[in-house]
């Protein structure tokens, strides 16, 4: 019989001495080992347990006390299996390889399942910046995965589709925006005009009525052509003198006095962007001023930034006066229309941080100013 599948038990009946006097019928190997286990066994007491690592023995014994003899039994306890021990052997072999189909498992279920919904979290997050570039996404597989990629890749296509038409949209109302305020300029820049040659008719200086319309009629010609929306700073300049000269026929006390950058020269602006600004400083600033009175026209080149600025030596501005919320009572609304409409331009184009920014000056007058990024 196998020693795994079952141990081998042999009771005794001794004297006093030790000296078997009953055996049950037992296998030669536990009987050879047993007259030790009695003599170790029978110098411990009347009753007890021995137990014998060495041999696999475990020996139980009992004393009866009328007869003077012993019961003793002799159990053989299991010995360990040899593949066991054989196996023990191979534990660090084993847990190698147990470790190694783990990493390999591991690895499989990184590539097939962890990385590609990590990929398709990261794509997800990429749309907070409005990010609408296609993914590199897996598209053929064939599980819930490669249905989650493709459903995500049509979601990705509609968003971007709805967000250029939103923008199309947007740009579609900023210019119609542009364009009502560059028609509302010109009828303001008109009246102005023809007053002034109202005024020289009427004075009988009909020559000087004459180069004022002439002026004026290279004016319309750049306000004409609405294909540029944006004029160099130096074809800017030049309409702006044109400008002044049909306002010197009608006030011949101010002068002008230019700081320009020759860098800036050749950057990009909005046209009619600085002439509103000077028809400020001339009938609002100088018309209840000094006798002479002087208008200084800032253009700076600063690194990535266009700086304007106008100032006078007028009257400049009522304390708290409000200028971009004009009063059609009050006797400066016409200069709220102007200044009002450049700076709406601005805000359209540039943002606010384009915006005019208005103070009177510390020596007297008043001071505009604006920056905006430089286009070349």
């Amino acid at each position: 019989m196998s020693s795994y599948a079952s141990s081998t038990t042999q009771i005794y009946l001794t004297d006093a001495e030790g000296k078997i006097v009953l055996e049950q019928t037992v296998s030669q190997a536990v009987s050879d080992n047993s007259a030790p286990v009695l003599d170790m066994a029978l110098v411990s007491g009347p009753k007890g347990y021995y137990t014998s690592f060495s041999e696999s023995l475990v020996t139980v014994y009992s004393l009866d006390a009328h007869t003077g003899w012993y019961v003793v039994q002799v159990t053989q306890m299991p010995t360990f299996p040899m593949f066991l021990k054989q196996l023990s052997g191979s534990l660090p072999i084993i847990f190698v390889i147990v470790l190694i189909v783990a990493a390999l498992f591991s690895w499989f279920l990184y590539r097939t399942v962890s990385r590609p919904i990590l990929m398709l979290v990261e794509c997800m997050r990429s749309l907070e910046t409005l990010d609408f570039a296609p993914p590199d996404l897996d598209i053929t597989r064939i599980d819930e995965l490669g249905y989650l990629n493709r459903s995500y890749l049509l979601l990705l296509d509609e968003l971007n589709r709805l967000f250029q038409s939103l923008v199309q949209e947007q740009n579609a109302k900023k210019n119609a925006e542009l364009e009502a305020l560059r028609a509302q300029i010109n009828p303001h820049f008109l009246y102005n005009t023809l007053t002034a040659v109202r005024f020289l008719v009427d004075m009988q200086h009909n020559q000087s009525a004459s180069e004022v319309l002439i002026s004026l009629i290279k004016l319309l010609k750049i306000n004409l052509d609405t294909k540029r929306e944006m004029l160099t700073v130096e074809e800017e300049l030049e309409y702006l003198r044109n400008y002044l000269l049909i306002q010197r026929h009608r006030y011949d006390n101010f002068e002008v006095y230019y700081d320009v950058d020759a860098q800036a020269l050749p950057c990009l602006i909005p046209r009619l962007l600085i002439q509103p600004l000077v028809e400020n400083s001339l009938f609002h600033g100088l018309k209840n001023g000094s006798l002479h009175g002087g208008i200084y026209i800032s253009i700076q080149r600063k690194k990535t930034l266009l700086s304007v600025q106008v100032r006078d030596n007028g009257c400049g501005f009522p304390q708290n006066f409000d200028l971009f919320a004009p009063n059609p009572n009050s006797q400066r609304f016409s200069v709220s229309i102007g200044l009002n409409n450049v700076n709406e331009r601005l805000r359209l184009r540039y943002g606010t941080e384009a915006m005019l920014h208005i103070e009177n000056a510390s020596g007297g007058g008043a001071c505009i100013s604006f920056e905006i990024p430089v286009e070349e």
